[in-house]
């Protein structure tokens, strides 16, 4: 999916199929990403979304990673690009 440049704030993207989606400058400040899932291939906002969203995420398989139920929510507004 191209999402570049999209604004997602406060999207409920619960469980959304994220694989390889392109979210290149998209604004997810607040988007409830609670068990979303998502790729190597998927392009976050920028460096530090990525950065979040790994460390919020387990892998569910070789290079298949799901946003944990407990931190899907910890993306605000702030996090969107500038």
């Amino acid at each position: 999916a191209g999402l570049v440049g999209a604004d997602l704030t406060g999207a409920d993207l619960r469980e959304a199929n994220l694989r390889g989606a392109d979210l290149a400058n998209a604004w997810l400040g607040g988007a409830d990403l609670t068990g979303t899932l998502w790729s190597r291939d998927t392009r976050w906002p920028d460096a530090e979304w990525a950065w979040r969203i790994r460390d919020s995420s387990d892998e569910v398989s070789t290079g298949l990673f799901r946003v944990r139920p407990d931190s899907g929510r910890d993306h605000e507004a702030s996090l969107s690009p500038v």
